[in-house]
């Protein structure tokens, strides 16, 4: 893969993360609050799969 990124997956899982537990926290409208935990989830993914595809 060459230069690997390691700011990128590092955004990736932060981002992931705050969007978990925006929609953990989240009160109220069950819409949003799947949207935020779905997005959170794909983008720690992302992620994690970078991480994965650099170490093998």
């Amino acid at each position: 893969m060459g230069q690997f990124n390691w700011m990128l997956t590092v955004v990736f899982m932060i981002v992931g993360v705050t969007f978990l537990l925006a929609g953990w926290r989240k009160q109220g409208n069950q819409k949003e609050r799947n949207a935020l935990l779905a997005s959170g989830a794909l983008m720690f993914m992302v992620g994690i799969l970078l991480t994965v595809m650099y170490l093998l």
